[in-house]
């Protein structure tokens, strides 16, 4: 990240996972949160300790990454830069930039 308040807002994508062992069920508890104008805190936990679905106790996994994992504008200039052969190995180039943005 190229500023101190972009790290921060990292945060608010990542969560712990809360899955049943019993059943396809899960939660995120996300490891941040915006608290508004740029500041970002740390989340406060659910007090979720059982699956709503089937009632077994919850397992904690993760961390996993929720949010966007490509920057979108960054995949179109690429692609652009493609059509008019600016970058080498286009086909396998158009190919990866087919499976980011369908």
């Amino acid at each position: 990240h190229d500023a101190p308040g972009k790290a921060r807002a990292a945060a608010s994508h990542q969560s712990l996972v809360l899955q049943c062992p019993s059943c396809p069920a899960y939660t995120l508890q996300p490891m941040g949160r915006d608290h508004g104008s740029g500041r970002y805190l740390a989340a406060t936990v659910v007090g979720q300790e059982k699956c709503l679905e089937c009632g077994s106790s919850l397992q904690v996994t993760g961390p996993i990454f929720h949010g966007a994992i490509h920057d979108r504008a960054f995949v179109e200039r690429v692609k652009e830069k493609l059509a008019h052969g600016e970058l080498f190995r286009v086909r396998c180039q158009i190919g990866l930039m087919g499976c980011v943005l369908p």
